[in-house]
């Protein structure tokens, strides 16, 4: 069963602590591919999950020009998706997908019982790209997938918005052939996890 901890808030000291060794639905995908494949990140991001739990802190993260404006155009595109769905999207700190916390999802917002809200800002030209093509980007189809699967929602909002420009908004359906593969991985990648932290301790 799907835990939801509320005690603290996304980007807060307490949920970068709480994120420190513990892989998230944003990085699972350097755990499996959207083809149900192994990543060939897959070790190094081990070894860095690793080294957070001992260290108990992270090296200081790279943030891209995209990353920064996705970040500080968040609220505006979660205000937005209410306003034109009419529909309230609640702000939570992360969820686990049960009580023994291996991994974990940061969402951007839950939406009723049954469904959630992942947001991207990209910069115009990507937006642009995105509304060309009118899908969900490969590249944040596991992610998407993982906040399922975690969350055990039934179905997951994409949001990519750009201001002065149209919204895409993509309705994903659980692939539960894909999230059956990405259970298992996960079991067996959090097991490995814990043997190399035994080891190096």
């Amino acid at each position: 069963m799907a835990i939801i901890e509320n005690s603290f808030e996304q980007r807060s000291d307490a949920w970068y602590k709480a994120r420190l060794g513990n892989p998230g639905a944003s990085e699972f995908s350097n755990i499996i591919t959207s083809e149900g494949n192994l990543s060939k990140s897959r070790e190094n991001f081990m070894f860095r999950l690793a080294a957070e739990k001992i260290r108990g802190k992270s090296d200081e993260a790279f943030q891209s020009e995209a990353m920064v404006n996705g970040q500080a155009k968040e609220e505006e595109a979660r205000i937005f998706f209410q306003l034109i769905q009419h529909i309230k999207i609640k702000k939570v700190g992360m969820i686990y997908k049960d009580r023994q916390k291996l991994f974990h999802t940061s969402p951007d917002g839950l939406i009723g019982s049954d469904s959630g809200i992942e947001i991207k800002c990209p910069l115009a030209k990507t937006q642009a790209k995105y509304l060309i093509e009118k899908k969900l980007p490969t590249q944040f189809f596991v992610q998407i997938q993982g906040n399922l699967y975690v969350s055990e929602r039934k179905y997951w909002w994409f949001m990519s918005y750009c201001d002065s420009m149209k919204p895409l908004l993509i309705r994903v359906e659980r692939d539960k052939k894909f999230i059956s593969i990405l259970h298992i991985q996960l079991i067996k990648f959090c097991a490995e996890l814990r043997e190399i932290i035994k080891k190096i301790k």
